[in-house]
């Protein structure tokens, strides 16, 4: 076998075993018999040995892609512990490598498909921000966009659903840098409702949020029942009558409901 070839076969055994992160030029020198100077020369560096042994797309794009899709649809049905990665791989035809090389492990990959899925809370927060609405009508908005985060992109939201019941410390690094900001104006939309006689005195920022998030959740997360009745009608009539029904009761008397 010319040193090439034993290069890369040493590689392809490492990188099944260890992952791409995990594998070092000197770790494949070795396993080859060759100086990690050679391994260098032949294909430049790690990056250029894993392109030679999977040439899967010009540009990786499509790789990524499809881990990403197969990443999502098995964290959403077994959950982030009782994936592997070589499940990943499997679903994805991929190798097992690949995952590690364009996202650095199952967590990381876990972490990206949170943030990919959940983008549209950028847009809740910039609507916010810009355009300064009334408190209630920043509660409305939030459903609004609970529906569009149920209706576009139902396996991220199962995902949720899951880590609501059981979080890892994947998902927990999640909350803390993205849904914090939204927890902030939620409960400050509350609270200067209230301050402002627009919503009722006594209500709890906490409660009150979570109550409002509960009732839109709980539309999806009944879907699977709606044989029995639970969640029959569109996202969007639902929606219009779950707030007119949270509204009752925390509206002050007087104060002007929001439209859907």
């Amino acid at each position: 076998m010319e040193k090439k070839e034993e290069i890369l076969a040493a590689a392809a055994r490492l990188f099944a075993e260890k992952g791409y992160r995990r594998t070092s030029l000197r770790q494949v020198a070795q396993a080859a018999g060759v100086s990690a100077s050679a391994v260098s020369y032949y294909f430049g560096g790690k990056a250029g040995l894993y392109r030679a042994l999977y040439p899967e797309a010009p540009d990786g794009a499509d790789v990524r892609e499809r881990i990403e899709r197969a990443g999502l649809s098995l964290f959403a049905e077994e959950g982030y512990e009782r994936v592997s990665i070589r499940d990943i791989a499997a679903a994805a035809e991929v190798n097992s490598a690949a995952i590690s090389y364009y996202f650095g492990g199952k967590a990381a990959l876990y972490r990206k498909i949170l943030y990919r899925g959940t983008e549209m809370i950028t847009e809740f927060v910039d609507i916010v921000s810009g355009k300064h609405p009334a408190p209630e009508e920043i509660l409305r908005l939030y459903g609004a966009f609970l529906c569009r985060l149920g209706e576009e992109r139902p396996e991220v939201l199962r995902v949720i659903f899951r880590e609501l019941l059981a979080g890892t410390d994947v998902f927990h690094d999640f909350v803390r840098e993205r849904l914090t900001l939204v927890t902030d104006i939620l409960h400050r939309a509350v609270a200067d409702g209230v301050a402002a006689g627009r919503l009722r005195s006594g209500l709890s920022p906490e409660g009150t949020s979570r109550v409002w998030a509960g009732m839109v959740l709980f539309f999806f997360l009944s879907r699977s029942l709606a044989a029995d009745g639970l969640a029959k009608g569109s996202a969007k009539e639902y929606l219009a009558e779950a707030w007119r029904i949270f509204t009752a009761g925390v509206l002050a008397e007087g104060a002007e409901r929001s439209g859907t």
